[in-house]
């Protein structure tokens, strides 16, 4: 057994959506913010406290996209390991993709993160958690073992940015915000008075 290096990379990292691997991803980056007012007091020009107002997160993530179902269309075979009937944001290959049953082009009423941009099913959108993994230790050629370091709890989607220009891969960025961010240093706990959700 061989241990990784110390520091997060993107060819040492995992990133689960909603429970599933992102296949192909670009990138991910979150920012937490803590919005902060300044008290004034009379006789004083610097502030005399500094009062949290709020906790907010958001981030973006990006893929590399290729055509779904290019085995039926093209007689070409999807990249491995995702299946040739799907696209980049179907990584299982069990049919169930990334953001719901039928991915982008589906309607599904349980696909959680693709209600968040169909506007007849916005009603029956559900949050869901992103987890990014370090490799910490390689078993084999195959097989390693990850460390959650970021979790990204109860996210929703807010904007879908396709790009494609020619002589590159297409890409799809998608916005997100969350209620709570922990990391391998911290768990953000809840705040508000009585039992958290």
């Amino acid at each position: 057994m061989s241990v990784t290096p110390v520091f997060l990379a993107g060819a040492y990292a995992v990133i689960k959506v909603a429970g599933k691997k992102l296949a192909f991803c670009r990138g991910i980056s979150y920012r937490i913010s803590v919005p902060h007012s300044n008290d004034k007091v009379l006789g004083m020009y610097e502030s005399a406290d500094l009062q949290p107002q709020s906790y907010d997160i958001s981030g973006t993530f990006s893929v590399y996209r290729y055509v779904a179902d290019v085995k039926n269309k093209s007689g070409a075979e999807g990249p491995s390991p995702t299946r040739g009937d799907q696209n980049t944001i179907q990584p299982e290959g069990n049919g169930v993709g990334t953001f719901g049953v039928d991915g982008l082009a589906g309607m599904a009423l349980f696909g959680a993160a693709f209600n968040n941009f169909n506007p007849a099913y916005l009603m029956y959108g559900t949050s869901f958690d992103i987890v990014i993994y370090q490799m910490s230790e390689r078993v084999n050629a195959t097989e390693a073992n990850f460390t959650p370091v970021a979790v990204l709890r109860k996210c929703r989607l807010v904007t879908s940015d396709f790009n494609l220009m020619k002589r590159e891969v297409a890409t799809q960025t998608f916005s997100f915000v969350a209620n709570y961010a922990d990391e391998d240093s911290f768990v953000a706990g809840f705040s508000g008075a009585g039992a958290g959700w």
